[in-house]
């Protein structure tokens, strides 16, 4: 699952060295409309649970209150993957990059939804979306915005340094460079100031590992004969079977760990290690509620969803304690 990616910034160090080429690049670039409202869950896949275009129903776990939103405005962050160069232009490369794996994984799920199976290299594609879509949720800015916080503490920095010691070796050349360069830190009076938006930096390097795993799963599509399934700005689950309120973080290839990822309103994606006895079956209300429970429980925030019901109003307040423990962020 090669995962192609195309960075304008790397263009942009090819040009440092000539003023007039510089000058150039940005002023096409300001000429460029900036991506500012940027979708943490993409708008094609969001559409899906729309009963009536362009809105949808959304569920404020931190109020309570649920209120119609426009597909426009649902799960927006201003400048979520734009990062500012040396320039102070700003750089909509990830986006981008986001945009060409939704263009790809988007019609996976359309073809899914109409109960059609989809190729080795679609199966890919749609692997790698989920597994992008698992990182570039609002709760993981967040989190980074809290670890990063965290390092303007001297003591807890000195702290990754030396648990980091061996990597900071490695890159620095020899220890003799680490020592010099700790040595010259420890003088410092604060600890460090790391831009919150660091972690996006290396995020589309490379493919997540799990992403093939994802794709090699065993994938059944359950449909609803009743009701619908809802969605939220944290669609990817991966819980154990039988355990949806289990808060702590569950491993794709732990075992009894299945993924469950709706597709629209009336199918969702379940994929596990276990051999599927059908590729695709309709589902009762009951069983559409228990699927929607772990979406719920698995939502950061927000929960989407076509309507309002009073069912999913009692699973929001069922659940509006319960929330995934993250671990730490790895910088």
């Amino acid at each position: 699952m090669a995962d192609r990616t195309y960075l304008p910034t790397q263009c942009l160090a090819k040009v440092r060295s000539c003023e007039s080429a510089r000058r150039m690049v940005r002023i096409r670039m300001k000429q460029t409309p900036e991506k500012v409202r940027q979708h943490t869950v993409p708008k094609r896949y969001l559409k899906g649970f729309a009963k009536e275009l362009p809105r949808l129903t959304q569920y404020d776990r931190k109020t309570g209150a649920a209120y119609p939103v426009s597909l426009n405005d649902a799960s927006v962050c201003k400048r979520a993957y734009s990062i500012k160069d040396g320039d102070g232009i700003w750089d909509d490369s990830i986006e981008n990059y986001f945009e060409r794996v939704e263009l790809e994984g988007c019609p996976v799920i359309e073809r899914l939804v109409v109960g059609q199976v989809p190729s080795h290299a679609e199966r890919c594609a749609l692997a790698r979306y989920m597994a992008r879509q698992i990182q570039r949720g609002q709760d993981v800015a967040h989190a980074a915005k809290r670890e990063a916080e965290k390092f303007k503490d001297k003591e807890f920095a000195l702290r990754q340094i030396r648990a980091n010691e061996e990597i900071y070796v490695r890159k620095l050349g020899s220890r003799q460079k680490f020592e010099a360069a700790l040595r010259q830190f420890k003088e410092r009076g604060t600890g460090v100031e790391i831009d919150e938006k660091a972690y996006l930096r290396p995020l589309i390097l490379d493919t997540p590992p799990y992403a093939e795993i994802f794709a090699d799963l065993a994938w059944r599509v359950e449909v609803a004969k009743h009701g619908f399934f809802v969605t939220s700005d944290r669609p990817v689950a991966i819980r154990r079977r039988g355990q949806p309120v289990n808060p702590h973080v569950v491993r794709i290839n732990e075992r009894g760990a299945e993924l469950y990822f709706p597709l629209n309103l009336k199918c969702v994606l379940i994929a596990s290690d276990a051999p599927a006895r059908e590729r695709r079956r309709k589902v009762s209300a009951a069983r559409v509620r228990e699927l929607n429970r772990i979406t719920v429980i698995n939502s950061y925030r927000f929960v989407f969803a076509p309507e309002s019901s009073r069912d999913l109003d009692g699973l929001v307040k069922e659940h509006s304690g319960d929330r995934i423990q993250f671990d730490e962020m790895k910088w």
